[in-house]
């Protein structure tokens, strides 16, 4: 048994690695890394899951947490000008962004407000 965490079905330690998922990830400071996700096993219940990466970004997105609010941090500098924030990060990081994603992000920041 290797101890590689823990399964969130049934709990149990007892988990395999069963190989990588690939997954596009952005950077502000690295750019675009190519990123292998562990996936595992459990030995006990037989589920199947990858590395809980939720601290670093959110299900279903590949821009980091960090890469968010750097863009975020953004909005103040140029009073709110989506295309001059999507022109920085592009300057920046080497990462074409659409200014309706910058857009999209300040409006779910509002609503968790």
């Amino acid at each position: 048994m290797d101890d590689f965490g823990v399964c969130s079905k049934c709990y149990s330690k007892s988990v395999s690695p069963d190989g990588y998922n690939d997954r596009l990830l952005y950077f502000y400071d690295e750019g675009a890394v190519n990123a292998k996700i562990q996936r595992y096993t459990c030995d006990n219940c037989g589920y199947n899951f990858i590395t809980d990466l939720n601290e670093v970004f959110e299900p279903g997105c590949n821009y980091t947490r960090v890469f968010k609010e750097k863009v975020l941090e953004f909005v103040g500098l140029f009073f709110g000008s989506m295309r001059k924030i999507a022109y920085k990060v592009k300057k920046d990081t080497g990462i074409d962004i659409s200014h309706t994603t910058i857009e999209n992000w300040i409006l779910e920041t509002e609503k968790q407000k």
